[in-house]
């Protein structure tokens, strides 16, 4: 393998810089310290010519790495291995399933670097969150296939669980529109693999952030939504799979063809919440926390009327965690699911919400979470009796 790559380093200095560039991000491998290091201690075993070559083609690699790792959001997305094998899929060369199958090949999976699967992780969730949520989910499955692979070769470090961290987002993201139970179910898969990972390293912390981003993943889909004509709406979104697959939904597995009914995906909802919020570090166990209260409150909605008091006393615990001045938006959603009013210094604490400009809301926590703010606290004041007067100041 050495042999051959530093067959390869000599070559690319013989490619004008920007196809030298191009050849070095198809293999990300090779912007990897470890791999340089390798490479660089059998130069010698190279003729002359071949190790002026060598040695500077090795040393651009070692700067390009060392500016990747100052710059992860500057890495070149569109020349590695998985975006090739995703071009193959777009123009119709290679079907999805022949796909997995090749990027779990040595050809692709031994060419993957930790600089490269961060930087395609982070495009991938990029994209799904701008609306291409088909493109990051076949790109990410691809990645997830070659990573498992390239455990053959050695190990990836941490790039590998923030690749099943983000694949966990994606499905999340995918599902709210799609809701293919193949990936719902892959993606708990591959959290559970990371959470027994974790534990057997003592990796608390993402445990607890593992858990909770699985928790979100039962949770948004039935818990995002409006109480009105409740059923209906998680029918319609049910069966917006149906409509996708059509006839070909009947030669599905039973377990591939459904979604987790409501109850059943809010208590394991409740389950991963309830576990993150005792092993995240408190400026994060107040998310976790409100994930967990708005699991109850769901499955209160849907039935377990003797649940009300759990909602109060985690809101209880939220509040307390939650940060009113980084997190104001949370918070005053935590105040209003609690749905017991406010006391002098929660209500003080309001007030001090509110008097900040929403220009500078939406400056730091964005403008769809400073039109739920403006919303929940609304929402607030009249469920809470406010005076007229408390209104028109709002």
């Amino acid at each position: 393998m050495w042999d051959v790559l530093l067959k390869i380093c000599v070559e690319v200095s013989d490619y004008p810089d920007q196809t030298g560039r191009t050849m070095i991000h198809s293999m990300p491998i090779l912007l990897t310290r470890y791999v340089q290091e390798q490479l660089m201690s059998r130069v010698d075993s190279l003729s002359s010519a071949e190790a002026a070559k060598a040695n500077a083609i090795l040393k651009q690699l070692s700067d390009l790495r060392a500016y990747y790792e100052g710059h992860r959001d500057e890495y070149r997305i569109g020349f590695g291995p998985i975006e090739k094998l995703f071009q193959e899929v777009q123009n119709g060369e290679t079907p999805p399933e022949q796909a997995e199958d090749k990027a779990a090949q040595p050809a692709v999976a031994s060419m993957l670097g930790p600089l490269y699967v961060n930087a395609l992780s982070a495009f991938d969730l990029k994209i799904a969150r701008n609306g291409q949520w088909r493109d990051a989910a076949l790109m990410q499955k691809l990645l997830i296939h070659a990573i498992h692979a390239f455990k053959q070769f050695g190990s990836i470090g941490d790039a590998a669980y923030s690749a099943v961290f983000d694949w966990i987002e994606i499905v999340h993201i995918y599902v709210l529109e799609l809701p293919d139970p193949r990936l719902f179910r892959n993606a708990i898969e591959e959290g559970e693999a990371v959470i027994s990972e974790a534990q057997e390293g003592g990796k608390i912390e993402l445990v607890g952030d593992v858990c909770h981003r699985l928790g979100t993943l039962y949770l948004d889909p039935y818990g995002a939504r409006s109480s009105q004509n409740y059923d209906q709406q998680i029918a319609q979104w049910r069966w917006r799979f149906h409509d996708h697959m059509g006839p070909q939904i009947a030669s599905l597995p039973e377990q591939d063809r459904e979604m987790p009914q409501p109850m059943d995906a809010l208590e394991k909802a409740e389950h991963y919440h309830s576990r993150a919020a005792k092993l995240r570090p408190k400026d994060y166990r107040g998310f976790s926390l409100k994930a967990l209260a708005q699991a109850v409150h769901w499955q209160i909605f849907l039935g377990k009327k003797n649940r009300k008091a759990d909602v109060q006393k985690i809101c209880g615990e939220a509040l307390q965690m939650l940060s009113p001045d980084e997190s104001p938006q949370e918070w005053v959603s935590v105040l209003n699911l609690r749905s017991s009013g406010a006391d002098a210094s929660e209500r003080e604490i309001l007030t001090r919400i509110l008097a900040v400009s929403w220009d500078s809301h939406v400056t730091k926590i964005g403008q769809s979470y400073t039109l739920d703010l403006i919303s929940q606290s609304a929402q607030f004041f009249l469920n809470t009796g406010a005076p007229e007067r408390a209104l028109c100041d709002y």
